[in-house]
């Protein structure tokens, strides 16, 4: 991979979030040869808030997660969004999520991993989202 001249010679050391992990993977998705794929992982469940399908016939994903966003307290430990519009979905993330781009430790974690607020949930239809977790279980996360 070709280094860019106006990158920095060092780079800062990011400070541990309490409760919070992230790993990321070289896993092929966006890029060959780089990391391309972030995974974030909450020691505590996290509240979660969700938006699906209007389909009378919704796959098993679907109407698992609806089963978690109906309960009296909906968490999650990793953002996993099924959906078939992944453009617009990772659109609306990057909007929600903008706030790491003013945040330097966070937004130049990003930049190492050449990526952007939006990437931080695996997003995509259920073979995409099958694939990206059996590629993370390949690689040991």
């Amino acid at each position: 991979m070709k280094i860019s001249p106006l990158a920095p010679k060092t780079q800062p050391t990011l400070p541990s979030i309490e409760g919070v992990r992230l790993q990321s993977v070289e896993a092929g998705i966006k890029y060959q040869g780089r990391k391309d794929l972030l995974l974030m992982v909450f020691d505590k469940p996290c509240p979660v808030a969700g938006i699906f399908t209007q389909s009378k016939c919704p796959g098993a994903p679907v109407s698992w997660g609806q089963k978690i966003i109906a309960g009296d307290k909906p968490e999650v430990r990793a953002p996993i969004v099924l959906t078939n519009e992944e453009d617009k979905v990772r659109e609306k993330i990057g909007k929600i999520m903008e706030m790491y781009n003013y945040l330097p430790s966070y937004k130049r974690m990003l930049d190492i991993e050449g990526a952007g607020p939006q990437d931080i949930a695996i997003v995509g239809d259920e073979q995409k989202i099958k694939i990206e977790l059996q590629r993370l279980k390949d690689i040991g996360v």
